[in-house]
């Protein structure tokens, strides 16, 4: 147990690494992070999107996976949003909740894990959980964390994010059993590692000029509260109720929506504070905090459920 727990640590540590390069790049070279993050929104991230649902074996099973994990997403994220909302220092803070709580860094952060724990050829069940956390981030996160605009307002900003029609897109492929020319693969395959190495060198940068400690530590334990303690143990009871009860799913979903329910804060919400011109500060001191924390407990937790990851 104890040599599962080393080997997945030290499996982690090099995203860290990169969070380190990020917050070095910002220093020497100022980059301006809202132009990286416009790319990240506009190209990077439907690319990866439509790469991982096109090429995912379609089956009843999974294609309820998205939906879940999006209703699963609005309900822990709503719900922290009214708990905190009601001693919430910072309104505008208060509306990075629901995206802060709901969603986590399935991509940056968890796909290197999920390519650890599962393997590349179960990689794209993890890929359909995690299209229900990247369309809830695209929605009702978006939509929050632009405080709330009308409701016409937050159609027109949802239908400017290329992801879901990338995501629309990949599915009637998918369906007609269309595929990519080889180029494509090759180059998708490229833009996810750049998605990867990139969305962590975003915290670094996000962090790099924060000298104070946080100032609403309500916020931080709102967000570690949601996403490290309500997210396990949601799904870990829908687990055991599923295996026990109608068990529509096998052991490889269980293990793919704990990983989604494992992972920190993600570093999209960065991206979209940095978009949406939020407060980062706070943002990116729990991202960071939240990615720290990750890097033991996920390690820890995935030891002790040896069972289901063995």
């Amino acid at each position: 147990m104890l040599s599962s727990f080393v080997g997945l640590l030290f499996g982690c540590l090099p995203l860290y690494l990169f969070i380190v390069m990020g917050a070095l790049a910002k220093k020497k070279t100022r980059l301006n992070q809202i132009y990286i993050s416009r790319i990240m929104i506009y190209f990077i991230a439907p690319v990866v999107v439509l790469r991982g649902v096109s090429n995912t074996p379609l089956s009843k099973e999974l294609l309820m996976l998205p939906v879940l994990v999006f209703l699963l997403c609005s309900v822990i994220g709503l719900t922290c949003y009214k708990i905190y909302s009601m001693y919430a220092l910072n309104p505008k803070e208060a509306n990075l909740i629901p995206l802060s709580v709901g969603t986590g860094n399935t991509g940056y952060f968890g796909i290197p894990i999920a390519l650890l724990l599962l393997g590349e050829e179960h990689l794209p069940v993890y890929i359909m959980c995690m299209l229900g956390t990247t369309l809830f981030e695209s929605s009702v996160g978006f939509y929050m964390a632009n405080n709330k605009a009308s409701l016409l307002k937050g159609i027109i900003s949802l239908l400017k994010l290329p992801v879901l029609y990338a995501f629309f897109f990949g599915l009637a492929l998918n369906a007609y059993g269309a595929n990519f020319p080889m180029w494509f693969d090759l180059v998708s395959e490229s833009v996810l590692i750049a998605y990867s190495v990139i969305g962590m060198m975003l915290i670094g940068m996000g962090l790099s000029n924060i000298t104070e400690p946080i100032k609403d530590k309500s916020f931080v334990v709102t967000v570690f509260f949601g996403k490290f303690f309500i997210w396990p143990l949601i799904v870990g009871v829908l687990t055991v109720w599923d295996y026990y009860t109608s068990q529509i799913f096998n052991l490889l979903v269980y293990q793919a929506l704990m990983i989604i329910a494992l992972t920190p804060v993600a570093a999209n919400c960065v991206v979209i504070a940095n978009f949406l011109k939020l407060p980062v500060e706070n943002m990116a001191k729990t991202t960071l905090y939240s990615s720290i924390f990750a890097l033991f407990y996920i390690p820890l937790v995935v030891t002790l459920l040896t069972p289901l990851f063995g």
